[in-house]
Order: C-alpha cells, then sequence, then structure tokens
C-alpha cells in the first residue's frame, strides 16, 4: 500500500499497533481517499483488514506556550546528539525536582506527542495519539532531585525514525527542531497540557 500510494505522489508510513490501515502521511484524508479509490478501481487491490479504507493520522496541534514547567516539577526534553541520517533514535522528556517535596507524576499511553520540523520550519515526522490511556506509569520525584523513570513513552511511540515519510529516503542532512507535547500527565490532582522548549540537533550523512 505505501508504494502504490507513492505512485500518487502521496506519503504514508502504516503504524504498526493500528494494524496496516492506520498511519502517517503527508496528505489529506481526500487526497488518500482519492488515492485509493484510483488504486481499487485499476487493481482490485484490498489491503489486509481494511473494512473503511486508510485513516490517516494528522498533524497534532499543540499549545503555542512553551514552558518547563509542570507545576512545581521542571521538565525538558532530553537533548539529542548529532545523528546519522536513516538512523531510528529515543527521545524522552526529563523531569526535576528543585523543590523541597516528594511527588508522584503519573502518564499513560497518549501522553506525550511530538512534530519533527526540518530547518524551514516544516514537518516531516509527527506522533499524534488520541485515545484512552492503554496504560499507567509514574515517576517519582524525590526533593531536589532528578525524578526517575524519565517521562517517555514503549516500544514504538518511544522511536524517532530519521527517515522521509515519501518513499521512506533518509532524511537529509541539516538541523531538526524536536517539539514536543506533554498532556494528560497528572501531578497532586491537576492535569497538564504543556508544549516543551525546542529541542535542536544535527543529522549528517
Amino acid at each position: 500500500m505505501v508504494a502504490l500510494l507513492n505512485t500518487f505522489g502521496l506519503s504514508y508510513e502504516p503504524i504498526s499497533i493500528f494494524g496496516p490501515c492506520t498511519g502517517v502521511g503527508l496528505a489529506s484524508k481526500a487526497q488518500v481517499a482519492a488515492a485509493l479509490a484510483e488504486i481499487f478501481r485499476k487493481t482490485n487491490y484490498q489491503p489486509a483488514n481494511c473494512v473503511m479504507g486508510i485513516d490517516l493520522i494528522p498533524l497534532p496541534q499543540f499549545p503555542a506556550l512553551q514552558t518547563n514547567q509542570l507545576g512545581p516539577l521542571l521538565v525538558r526534553v532530553k537533548p539529542i546528539p548529532t545523528q546519522k541520517a536513516g538512523a531510528v533514535i529515543r527521545w524522552a522528556v526529563e523531569v526535576s525536582n528543585p523543590t523541597n517535596a516528594s511527588y508522584d507524576l503519573s502518564w499513560g499511553d497518549a501522553s506525550l506527542d511530538y512534530v519533527l520540523l526540518d530547518a524551514q520550519g516544516q514537518p516531516v515526522r509527527w506522533l499524534n495519539k488520541n485515545f484512552f490511556n492503554m496504560y499507567g506509569a509514574f515517576t517519582q520525584c524525590p526533593p531536589q532531585s532528578v525524578c526517575t523513570p524519565d517521562l517517555a513513552l514503549r516500544d514504538r511511540d518511544r522511536e524517532l525514525r530519521l527517515r522521509s515519510l515519501v518513499a521512506d529516503r533518509p532524511l537529509p542532512a541539516g538541523t531538526y527542531t524536536l517539539r514536543v507535547n506533554v498532556k494528560d500527565t497528572t501531578l497532586g490532582g491537576q492535569t497538564f497540557n504543556i508544549t516543551l522548549p525546542d529541542v535542536t540537533f544535527e543529522v549528517v550523512r
């Protein structure tokens, strides 16, 4: 299916935890629907397990304010060193407690989203999860300490592929920016939805 959509100039990358018919891509749902209609008419191709066709996950919309404050706690995207084009990297959010009190911060499967931007500020990849949290996790924050563990997702969602959504090519060398949204996280009975300060890193060939 990916190759067929690429022939129409549309990018599409399946997200495995949802099956082969849900993914992200640089196209509108209308464009994908038109391409699928043409593909089905010409080839009668029926993707496995697809009843209603392809579901395209859109670019997430984050709150404009960027802050490193999560209540009394401080949060930041952990720095990302220079990376090779095409690499798969892991990302996480570090939480620290500058106060003299102890805290437990809880989150779930859908609590972290990101957008990866190129040097022109254009999105090249993203994670946009909008569903009921499937699991609960928490980090312990002793006084005057870095909280453990990091605020992070599991498995594939924690991975960031430095590859294009179009034809799965390695990203061009250059400067990239990772913008992360922290949502549906709970601290002391308060639920947060914040956008963290950007983290910039280099991609080289």
